[in-house]
């Protein structure tokens, strides 16, 4: 886990009511990245960098992705408590529709690849890492989906009071469907064929909406017969969000990258004014 980099992706769009303000302002992408002791909370982990993007528009270009990536990676390595280079790369890629994948793909997953090599090229990289040269980290890139339709485990338990208090009542006319409690982990992967082309999964703590995650890529072959061991990892990064700490309001609803791309991206869309 501690040679394991992982990245989060997000876009935030402009959401005045006034459609003039809003068709003139950029969207900000802001990448974000945590490295080594990722299950010890600590902002000093955290690499970030911010791209201007087209009014409204999703994917980042494949320019402008490899200058982030490349940027985001070299902080995390030239760090002064890095001493070792990442076996694998994960990516959480968030907000994209199942037609949003093929340009992701070609522009912000090519990106990726690139940037690592552009990355090997830097001078102050070399003369820290004298293995750079036969570095070729895994790469695992997953799309999170947020706003879905399918529910798991919604139906109430007639034993279970408004605040959580249990009452008694006879449970023969009770089915078995599957209940959840408010922060209750579940992974559900679908008995048929979700898609043909991607490995597709869902994620669900406690009674909140579902996530659905797509498996891009999957180097490592997680998914061949580590699928526990995903969830357990996934699980863990809604717990990684320093400012949550100490849980009194529970997991994230999505991963902690996602997260503080969501929150740089949301508070560099406020520092633009209606005249700038």
């Amino acid at each position: 886990i501690e040679k394991t980099m992982v990245l989060g992706l997000d876009v935030c769009h402009p959401t005045f009511t006034s459609w003039n303000a809003s068709r003139d302002r950029p969207s900000i992408a802001v990448l974000t990245s945590l490295y080594g002791d990722i299950m010890t909370p600590n902002v000093k982990q955290q690499k970030s960098c911010m791209y201007l993007n087209n009014n409204r528009v999703e994917i980042c270009g494949y320019k402008q992705m490899t200058a982030m990536m490349t940027s985001v990676i070299a902080q995390q390595l030239l760090r002064e408590d890095v001493t070792d280079l990442p076996q694998s790369i994960w990516m959480f890629r968030d907000g994209l529709s199942d037609s949003q994948i093929p340009a992701s793909v070609s522009k912000e997953l090519t990106a990726l690849l690139l940037a690592v090599r552009e990355v090997k090229k830097l001078k102050e990289i070399k003369d820290k890492y004298s293995n750079i040269r036969s570095w070729k980290p895994k790469y695992e890139w997953l799309v999170i989906q947020k706003r879905i339709l399918d529910r798991f485990a919604v139906k109430r338990d007639r034993n279970v009071g408004h605040h959580g208090h249990h009452h008694r009542h006879d449970n023969r006319n009770n089915d078995n469907t599957m209940r959840l409690g408010h922060s209750s982990p579940a992974f559900i992967i679908p008995s048929d064929i979700v898609s043909g082309r991607y490995f597709e999964f869902y994620f669900q703590i406690g009674r909140r909406s579902p996530r659905k995650i797509m498996f891009i890529r999957d180097d490592l072959k997680l998914r061949d017969g580590a699928l526990m061991d995903v969830a357990k990892y996934i699980y863990a990064q809604h717990w990684l969000y320093p400012p949550c700490i100490p849980f009194s309001m529970g997991p994230l609803g999505y991963p902690t990258p996602i997260k503080y791309a969501d929150h740089y991206a949301s508070m560099w869309q406020d520092f633009i004014g209606l005249v700038d």
